[in-house]
């Protein structure tokens, strides 16, 4: 007999409702195998100290209050479900259909005709002529302005236009006080 089969056989060792032959190889397994000697006297032991603690008595009048507290609980009220009524709940509510009225009345008054802007005209400033040579690179104010992140390919589409809006080269006076 292996410690698996004895584990799983040893509540009706302990219990003494194995057959006989079962009881004889169970009882040569403990003879042979120290770990499942001790586990078989460890609940042996258990169940003795069990056995042997002193019986339980109800006190006086237990058996009365037991059943009162029971029919006190089939004569209580039911409580009542859970309600969506609340004042919490009733005030959210009442905002929400606030909320979609307003979103609502601005939907339907709202004219269906276009938004106009006023016309804007974008000015370009005069340029001289620059030589090919300082139009093919680009001036270190426009270096400064543009992000080290940008590709070279839009980089070099914009770069015209980049002296233009990005950054102004020429140094003004400012004057601190108005």
């Amino acid at each position: 007999m292996d410690c698996r089969t004895f584990s799983a056989q040893h509540v009706g060792f302990v219990d003494d409702v194995l057959p006989g032959i079962q009881i004889v190889e169970m009882q040569r397994h403990i003879a042979e195998c120290a770990p499942c000697a001790r586990q078989d006297a460890l609940i042996r032991r258990s169940l003795l100290v069990f056995r042997n603690m002193p019986t339980i008595h109800c006190s006086p009048g237990f058996t009365e209050r037991v059943n009162d507290s029971i029919r006190a609980l089939h004569d209580a009220p039911e409580p009542r479900p859970a309600s969506f009524f609340t004042p919490g709940g009733t005030l959210a509510a009442l905002l929400a259909a606030g909320i979609v009225a307003v979103a609502g009345f601005d939907l339907l008054s709202g004219s269906d005709a276009p938004l106009t802007h006023a016309p804007v005209v974008a000015m370009v400033p005069a340029q001289d002529e620059m030589p090919v040579e300082e139009a093919l690179m680009a001036s270190h104010a426009m270096l400064a302005s543009v992000s080290t992140g940008i590709p070279i390919w839009p980089a070099a589409l914009m770069a015209e236009q980049a002296q233009i809006q990005l950054a102004n080269s020429a140094f003004r006076l400012a004057n601190l006080t108005r």
